[in-house]
């Protein structure tokens, strides 16, 4: 299950979720605002549907995560 969650500091939301046994939390540039919470968790569901059906990559979400390569070789682990 993901969260959306606010940092602090700065305000903006960021996306608190596990994929392949991963952590990952990935910043926005989102206002804390319930519109945009909204959008997040559309993205969140947009998630879920892609590794449910085995189409989901990182990179597509989440393009500048530092997290992609990590996620990609947990994908492939749990495949094999």
């Amino acid at each position: 299950m993901s969260n959306i969650r606010v940092r602090k500091e700065t305000g903006r939301l960021f996306l608190d979720f596990r994929v392949f046994g991963v952590r990952c939390r990935e910043q926005t540039e989102l206002p804390d605002t319930k519109a945009n919470r909204k959008l997040l968790a559309k993205l969140d569901d947009s998630i879920k549907v892609a590794v449910a059906n085995g189409s989901y990559k990182h990179e597509h979400f989440f393009p500048m995560s530092k997290r992609i390569a990590e996620v990609e070789e947990a994908r492939l682990a749990m495949s094999s």
